[in-house]
């Protein structure tokens, strides 16, 4: 697998949150064959972080055939393949996730076995049938949520993820997204979501939006990131 080459002209939040447990999203970006693969995370302020849902998404990309998925039941849904365990930040397949799963003894890192959707992932986007074709776009509001926040969703360290970052904000976040585009073409990614996350130390739960733009090159390009805006925050005591 190799790394795509990535440089960054920009990347800054409009508004810092004091203590807050959500900060941005931001992505690491690896080569893989004909394919870039695009692991989001949102960013939080620390380890003891855990994010509990992800709501109202906008999520679209400018790449050819939009966003890839595999065929075959178990993944050509935006869930997580919890059957065959093949989800993981290697996978040439996209999907979404509530943070991560590590097993004993297996270097792999796999999506969050409990990640649920909402009632705005619709079709065949979520639940796959024999007779539908692979979802390649994410339909507009999506939500999902983890069913097991304490075993899937802590923060991890974001020097440890694999790839080349999107952006420099943070040191820790919660593995949101894998999502799949073809390399031959440069493209974007824009992805605005709002997310829920909580600190379990001070028991402060967060709620924010952002919204980011990663750019994604073909061979020997160079890509620009973007990285915009806050549109709301909100905190509560839990």
């Amino acid at each position: 697998m190799k790394i795509a080459s990535i440089a960054i002209v920009s990347a800054s939040a409009l508004v810092t949150l004091s203590h807050a447990g959500f900060t941005g999203w931001t992505a690491f970006v690896q080569r893989s064959g004909d394919y870039y693969l695009v692991d989001v995370f949102a960013v939080t302020t620390g380890e003891p972080d855990r994010m509990l849902n992800i709501y109202d998404s906008n999520i679209s990309t400018t790449a050819a055939g939009n966003f890839f998925q595999a065929a075959g039941n178990a993944s050509k849904t935006w869930k997580p393949d919890t059957v065959t365990f093949t989800s993981t930040r290697a996978a040439i397949d996209s999907f979404m996730t509530i943070g991560s799963t590590r097993f004993a003894g297996d270097a792999n890192v796999y999506a969050g076995s409990t990640t649920n959707g909402d009632p705005n992932f619709t079709g065949t986007s979520w639940n796959a049938t024999p007779a539908s074709a692979p979802a390649n776009t994410v339909p507009t509001l999506a939500g999902w949520y983890t069913g097991d926040p304490p075993t899937t969703s802590l923060s991890e360290n974001l020097a440890l993820v694999s790839g080349m970052r999107l952006g420099t904000q943070g040191d820790w976040g919660s593995w949101a997204g894998h999502l799949v585009v073809s390399a031959s073409n440069a493209s974007i990614i824009n992805w605005a979501a709002s997310a829920t996350v909580k600190d379990t130390v001070s028991g402060i739960t967060v709620q924010s939006n952002f919204a980011a733009s990663f750019a994604v090159p073909a061979p020997g390009a160079v890509a620009l990131l973007g990285l915009v805006g806050i549109a709301s925050s909100r905190r509560r005591r839990a």
